[in-house]
């Protein structure tokens, strides 16, 4: 019996399995580390929800657009053969020739206990010009047209933000107050006024303009309307995302801010410059600005929690290259208490990192972490040399990882060649060990 309870401790081959299923259940605790930081990470995003609910939602502005109503004329025929003319209400949507937006964002930062909202003002300068289609090739009786029902619109994502009414100024004649409700199948809300149209008085080319000023958070959106559209945006935040269909034809990007500027022409959508009812939809060709953080803290400490597998299975590796070159033994419940470490590393780092930021706080954790290792292992390997071995592979370990996480174009090829050099030490140092006549000698530490 004696013999076969030392076979079995001495046994190389049992040692490595228990090793790997060590490492597998470790996978546990560390995916219940990835949970926990998107439990943090919805927080966060539940937090900002509720500020920018109450400043000013991401918006998204439509327009302005035209919704002219007519009645459209049907003959129809009964069964007795008999003819009867009948009218039936109709809606054309008209876009604007050319449409022309400049605006300044003034970003703002709100905090809620450790959570931070990217807020911003934006004042908004609308101006262009519409031009009256050709209603004789479109079908449309002008003597049908409700000329005093034509309607100006301006689609708004959350008119909560909106700070200051809204003037029209239509036809360089006339000077309009916007009011609450859209019409027509564009927009679903925003501002809108009914034009007593006269032709004579307008004729067939009308320039308009009007500013918006309002809040909103993290993200602004456009559509482009007009046959030509420009938007120019200014910014002093240094972090833009451009989104949407189009991105700027030029941006300029600094620490003092931004500038990006858009040209979009009609034959870049899909939808003409007028159309009846619902036939087109233009929230697909929408485009825009996202303020970020360059790289949050939650998605940090979610890439580093994807290498804890590597730094497991490498820190396990040089424990049992310490057993088999050293002749002694590691007791599974010291792995086990090594892997705890290696464990709390992530949670360290990610608790830390929401007080104080990442860098600071993978310092912190990674010092922490291989301070209690080492100490630890220091009557457990009870050899300067070898403890000098341990902390430099510590130290080079959490240094490889944190470099990596900084070089986000060059993250993969960097990995792909630490791992290459981490093979290589492994076959090297092994190369001269009989793996078929070695057994784990002497007593447990």
């Amino acid at each position: 019996m004696k013999d076969i309870k030392k076979k079995l401790t001495e046994s190389t081959t049992l040692k490595v399995i228990i090793i790997i299923v060590l490492i597998v259940l470790f996978m546990i605790p560390n995916a219940m580390v990835k949970e926990l930081i998107f439990e943090r990470q919805n927080t966060e995003f539940q937090v900002k929800k509720e500020i920018g609910s109450k400043w000013g939602a991401p918006q998204f502005l439509t327009g302005p657009y035209l919704v002219i109503p007519y009645k459209k004329k049907k003959i129809v025929t009964y069964n007795a053969g008999e003819e009867k003319i009948e009218f039936y209400d109709r809606e054309l949507q008209v876009l604007p020739k050319t449409l022309n937006i400049s605006g300044d964002l003034n970003p703002l930062v709100r905090k809620r206990g450790i959570y931070k909202a990217i807020l911003y003002d934006a004042l908004l300068d609308f101006e262009g010009n519409f031009e009256l289609p050709d209603f004789d090739k479109l079908g449309i009786d002008t003597n049908l047209i409700k000329w005093d029902k034509m309607m100006i619109n301006i689609g708004i994502k959350d008119m909560g933000g909106i700070k200051e009414s809204i003037i029209l100024k239509w036809g360089n004649k006339d000077n309009i107050n916007l009011e609450p409700g859209v019409k027509g199948e564009i927009a679903g809300a925003g501002a809108s006024a009914i034009i007593d149209f006269n032709k004579e008085k307008y004729g067939n080319n009308i320039d308009f303009g009007f500013n918006v000023k309002l809040q909103g958070s993290e993200s602004i959106y456009f559509t482009p309307l007009g046959k030509t559209t420009t938007v120019t945006l200014k910014s002093s935040w240094d972090s833009p995302s451009f989104q949407g269909r189009f991105v700027p034809d030029d941006r300029e990007i600094s620490s003092d801010g931004f500038t990006a500027n858009w040209k979009i022409l009609d034959m870049n959508r899909n939808y003409p410059q007028q159309w009846e009812g619902n036939k087109y939809n233009v929230i697909p060709s929408k485009f825009g600005v996202k303020l970020i953080k360059p790289v949050g803290e939650y998605q940090k400490n979610m890439r580093t929690v994807k290498y804890s597998l590597l730094i497991i299975v490498l820190i396990f590796l040089i424990y049992f290259f310490f057993e088999i070159l050293g002749k002694f033994r590691i007791h599974p419940i010291q792995y086990s208490f090594i892997g705890l470490a290696l464990t709390m590393f992530f949670v360290l780092l990610l608790s830390i990192s929401e007080q104080l930021g990442f860098n600071f706080a993978y310092l912190i954790s990674s010092f922490a972490t291989s301070t209690i290792i080492l100490i630890y292992s220091a009557s457990l390997l009870r050899d300067k040399k070898k403890l000098g071995v341990l902390t430099g592979f510590l130290t080079t370990i959490y240094g490889f990882i944190y470099v990596v996480l900084q070089l986000e174009d060059f993250a993969l090829l960097a990995g792909s060649i630490g791992l290459f050099l981490a093979l290589f030490a492994a076959m090297f140092y092994s190369r001269k060990i009989d793996w078929y006549n070695i057994n784990i000698t002497g007593k447990d530490e």
